[in-house]
């Protein structure tokens, strides 16, 4: 079966969701879309400038603005970690698509966090450590994640068997 729907991908920073999201739309031959270079393309600044100058409330809104402007089409939709905390967005994508939470072991996440030079560009919600705060979101969020989601996978794996492992999934829809 082919993907007649947006795919969603959620989850916490340094996932996968923007390199799986690549990698799904060359294989199923479709658009892909990713909310925080939506986000950072309107406002001309990386995520963390935009924070620090107009406050987490208002990239929030921008992240849900961003969001429900993507087409309803067939494609495949990279979302921010934090999209979830909104309960419009995460009716929005249940309603709208299908949805991927992937879910590394929280190790993973930290090492890609600590070796990724971008993540300067990504603001700290906190004083903690990465890995204290990768623990602390992955709490709070854990349940939001899973509560939205059609299927969790964990995206530790090589990306050929995440690919194949979502187009068995969308073949079973």
């Amino acid at each position: 079966m082919y993907l007649n729907k947006p795919l969603f991908l959620i989850g916490l920073r340094a996932s996968g969701k923007t390199a799986l999201g690549k990698n799904l739309c060359r294989h199923f031959s479709v658009p892909f879309y990713d909310t925080d270079s939506l986000i950072t393309d309107k406002c001309g600044q990386n995520i963390a400038a935009i924070v620090e100058t107009y406050g987490w409330q208002y990239f929030r809104e921008q992240e849900t603005h961003a969001l429900k402007n993507i087409p309803l089409e067939t494609s495949i939709v990279s979302t921010g970690g934090g999209i979830i905390l909104d309960t419009h967005n995460r009716k929005y994508i249940k309603e709208n698509g299908i949805c991927i939470f992937l879910d590394p072991p929280l190790s993973i996440i930290c090492g890609r966090l600590q070796r990724n030079h971008l993540s300067s560009q990504r603001p700290a919600f906190a004083n903690e450590s990465i890995e204290e705060e990768v623990t602390r979101l992955h709490n709070e969020r854990e349940q939001l994640y899973r509560d939205t989601a059609t299927l969790r996978v964990d995206s530790s794996k090589r990306m050929n068997a995440l690919v194949a492992e979502i187009q068995r999934f969308v073949d079973t829809l």
